[in-house]
């Protein structure tokens, strides 16, 4: 008998997670994911804030805590705590309690709660989003009920912001319609208003009567600045008027997998604030029924002791002071007229790994191997190597810039039913390898010479560009080339996670870029 479900259609991988996915399937030594929307160290591990750690370990030692459920609205510390961290603690509307905000599943559940809110109780159900925006936004709205229509952002021939397309596009814009904004650190342009920018398209807006929606997924991790990276949202609350703001711990707390976020509505008066709350209740209520209590209790931990807040705060800088090094370090790499070369571990990795391939498809062109298997680095003693192949080694090495001694005698072991490579296929290797080099002219691995001027074009939106992400100008081709040459793994329209670069993998980038560029250009 045939499945129900026979007719179910195989649905592709989300753009975003999928570049992940596909960096986990590449064997490559050298490959790099740039997809990924999470910190990572300079070693290139995930992180976990200290402050985290002990602010759990805290609740871990306290006997008195239970596993009961939250109510619907979530942590009542969380939520007054995280609206003063986005409102400032001497806000009106806090004073006046005229902010209603409900614990959520990170800013994706804050973003859907307030679109469903909006659906019910809203008379205009049009809300107009950036041009280009994060991938997840038009699903939220749309899946929320709410009808999707754009605003013109990003300028591609400057890399930074098209003002005055904005400004004309929601001068136009449906009156009373909703408009998405993110408050800072733009996702995936990493282009923001200047203050006196926000101040003009906060009158327009006002003037229009939209509704302004807020996304603030990185206060704290664009500038390193918690009051900085709030403003925008702070001007528009300041004038009176109302707005929603969606909040996310993912990024400036490293608590990604806790999906810990708040959705605050500020309103005209407390009365207004207490009838809106009653009813994102009636939203969340056959949604998740209650929010989690885990993270949310970090977080609380967290923004009331005074100790762990700036500890906090100390940490928070330092990651964005990385990421803004990273942005440095990344243009300084194209624009230099010598190229900083990668070297040691890395330098080795993309040459085995270069040598590899080249050998691979020469030996299946010549009929003289099908290599079916994979190759893997192993240290044996020089002495099982043989004279001729300890030799053959020694000149393969030298063709791609490495001496064999400083390679501490790597052996490429071919596991192909078991079979091995002696000292004699060394020998065949470096005469194929040879021949490559010499005759085929090496390979797209070379990375640029000191007669370099640097990579073509003006990078300087690199440095320009804020938060955890470069919208690099790449073109759809470009993104497929990287990724094929050189293993690097970016989302389709260019974006790159500068949280995923270290200086150890940034000559490995230019030059990635440098290629593509110039040979796709």
């Amino acid at each position: 008998m045939d499945s129900v479900f026979a007719n179910v259609f195989q649905a592709p991988e989300d753009p975003i997670l999928g570049v992940t996915v596909a960096y986990n399937k590449d064997p490559s030594p050298v490959k790099l994911n740039l997809g990924v929307g999470a910190y990572r160290t300079e070693e290139g591990k995930p992180l976990v804030l200290n402050v985290v750690r002990k602010a759990e370990q805290k609740l871990v030692n306290d006997p008195s805590r239970v596993k009961e459920y939250l109510p619907i609205l979530g942590l009542a510390d969380f939520n007054k705590l995280t609206a003063k961290l986005i409102l400032g603690a001497d806000s009106p509307a806090i004073l006046e309690n005229r902010v209603a905000t409900a614990q959520c599943l990170s800013g994706t559940g804050s973003l859907r709660v307030g679109a469903e809110f909006l659906a019910r109780h809203y008379h205009q159900r049009t809300i107009y989003i950036t041009v280009p925006t994060w991938g997840n936004h038009t699903k939220i709205f749309n899946l929320g009920g709410l009808n999707v229509k754009s605003y013109r952002y990003y300028d591609p021939a400057t890399r930074g912001l098209d003002f005055q397309g904005l400004l004309e596009d929601l001068n136009a814009a449906d009156a009373g319609a909703v408009v998405l904004f993110h408050a800072c650190a733009h996702n995936p342009t990493g282009v923001d208003p200047t203050l006196e920018q926000w101040e003009q398209i906060r009158q327009l807006v006002r003037s229009k009567g939209l509704l302004p929606f807020f996304d603030s997924a990185y206060q704290g991790f664009a500038s390193g600045n918690l009051d900085a990276d709030a403003q925008s949202v702070r001007m528009f609350v300041a004038d009176g008027g109302e707005c929603f703001i969606a909040q996310s711990y993912a990024k400036n707390m490293g608590l990604y997998g806790e999906r810990v976020g708040a959705l605050s509505i500020v309103c005209k008066t407390a009365e207004i604030a207490s009838k809106v709350e009653s009813q994102v209740k009636l939203v969340i209520r056959p949604m998740y029924s209650n929010p989690p209590i885990h993270g949310a209790s970090i977080v609380a931990s967290i923004l009331k002791d005074r100790d762990l807040y700036d500890e906090w705060t100390a940490e928070l800088k330092e990651m964005a002071d990385r990421i803004i090094s990273m942005r440095k370090e990344l243009f300084d790499a194209l624009t230099t007229k010598e190229s900083a070369h990668a070297s040691g571990d890395l330098k080795l990795l993309k040459h085995v790994y270069m040598l590899r391939r080249q050998v691979k498809l020469s030996l299946k062109i010549m009929g003289a191997l099908d290599i079916c298997g994979h190759f893997v680095l192993i240290t044996p003693p020089r002495e099982k190597l043989g004279g001729k192949g300890a030799f053959m080694g020694e000149y393969v090495f030298s063709m791609v810039g490495v001496e064999f001694k400083e390679v501490r005698e790597f052996f490429l072991l071919v596991d192909d039913g078991g079979v091995g490579f002696s000292g004699s296929w060394l020998i065949v290797l470096g005469l194929v390898f040879s021949w490559l080099v010499v005759v085929g002219g090496g390979s797209t691995w070379r990375t640029r010479g000191a007669d370099s001027e640097g990579t073509p074009g003006d990078w300087s939106h690199i440095i320009k560009q804020i938060g955890m992400f470069t919208f690099t100008g790449l073109n759809v081709e470009q993104v497929k080339f990287m990724t094929t040459e050189y293993h690097i793994y970016m989302t389709s329209d260019g974006r790159i996670s500068m949280a995923g670069l270290s200086s150890r993998t940034v000559p490995h980038l230019a030059d990635a870029i440098h290629a593509a560029t110039t040979q796709l250009a």
